[in-house]
C-alpha cells in the first residue's frame, strides 16, 4: 500500500504528532522512534486481524512472538500518532481514501518497557 495521500490529508486536516512506516524493524522498533524518550507505547494486539501469511511464517520458521513483532509489521503498515481528540477525524480521512484503519494503542508515561503489547 502507498500511504502518502492519506498522510498528506492527515497533515492538512488534523494535527498528527508523528508517523511511523512499519518496514524492517517491525512494530516494536519503528513506532517507538516516533515518540520522545520519556514516553512509552502500549499496543493492543486484539485490535487488528493478523494475516494468515504471518501465522504461517511464524509457524514454519518457528519464530517467537517477540521476534515477529520486532521484525515484521504483522499487518500494520503505517501508524499515525495523534491526540485522542483527533482520532475520529484521522479515521474518517483514512476511510475517505478506502484505507482500513483502527486505533491499535496509546502513548503513555507508564514505567516499564518502551513498547508493551497487551
Amino acid at each position: 500500500r502507498i500511504y502518502v495521500n492519506v498522510a498528506l490529508d492527515v497533515v492538512r486536516e488534523g494535527r498528527p504528532h508523528g508517523f511511523a512506516h512499519i518496514t524492517g524493524g517491525g512494530l516494536s522498533e519503528n513506532i517507538i522512534r516516533s515518540v520522545p524518550d520519556h514516553l512509552n507505547i502500549d499496543i493492543d494486539r486484539s485490535t487488528w486481524q493478523r494475516s494468515d501469511l504471518f501465522d504461517w511464517l511464524q509457524s514454519a520458521g518457528e519464530i517467537a512472538d517477540s521476534e515477529m513483532l520486532r521484525t515484521f509489521n504483522c499487518g500494520i503498515g503505517f501508524v499515525v500518532i495523534c491526540a485522542r481528540d483527533d482520532v475520529d477525524s484521522i479515521l474518517a480521512t483514512a476511510d475517505r481514501h478506502e484505507m482500513p484503519a483502527s486505533v491499535i494503542g496509546r502513548v503513555s508515561d507508564r514505567p516499564g518497557p518502551r513498547v508493551h503489547y497487551g
